[in-house]
């Protein structure tokens, strides 16, 4: 049972690389939009990273920080109707990806190999090509294609909880991701909270990271 994964979210090293990999994302055109507090990666950089990271370090360890609600954001689908977004800030995004690395290492190695999806290191389209191929070789030559529909809208999180409880025993950590996927979601004014959903640019990957099949 991990139960001092906590003291590792704060050190600087793995922070840093959170925040690497959350300002890659920001480049991508679509994805740099802000949180309710409208910090963008831009002005994190402009503030200067280390001095960002500094803040973000004493905030964990003090226990003064706390995740912000989510900002809604609605995008028309190319099948039609509106898909919605639970946009978490820059600084939950950074605190949330250094918890992913903890998990990841944690739940990665339990995974089926036909797993592919949210992995780190796994070319998903080679994997898939490779299991097609395979298939092949034995005479199967049927596909099916499914989808959960809205999947990251029906996350019962209890279920989550209790996923992760089975190999989690830093209770400070759990405390946190519990506030992350029952953070209430802010649009038009009006505050929601929900038992299900999760915010689809924050904490999405958990599903693949609990739910190995």
């Amino acid at each position: 049972m991990n139960c001092n994964l906590f003291k590792q979210l704060h050190e600087e090293s793995l922070l840093q690389a959170a925040c690497e990999k959350v300002g890659k994302k920001c480049s991508r055109p679509g994805h740099d939009t802000p949180g309710l507090d409208e910090v963008k990666f831009a002005d994190i950089e402009r503030e200067e990273r280390d001095k960002y990271i500094e803040s973000i370090q004493k905030e964990l360890r003090e226990g003064r920080y706390v995740p912000w609600p989510l900002r809604s954001l609605g995008i028309r689908k190319p099948s039609g109707g509106i898909r919605r977004l639970g946009i978490p800030t820059m600084k939950d995004r950074i605190i949330q990806t250094a918890a992913l690395y903890l998990l990841g290492d944690i739940f990665d190695p339990t995974f089926m190999k036909a797993s592919i999806g949210f992995r780190p290191g796994v070319d998903g389209r080679a994997r898939m090509l490779e299991e097609i191929e395979s298939a092949v070789r034995v005479g199967r030559i049927w596909v099916a294609q499914t989808d959960i529909e809205a999947a990251f809208d029906t996350v019962p999180h209890a279920v989550l909880m209790v996923k992760l409880r089975e190999r989690i025993g830093d209770k400070r950590l759990l405390k946190l991701v519990k506030q992350w996927i029952e953070a209430p979601i802010v649009g038009d004014g009006i505050l929601r909270f929900a038992e299900k959903v999760t915010g689809k640019r924050g904490l999405q990957a958990l599903q693949e990271v609990t739910s190995p099949y």
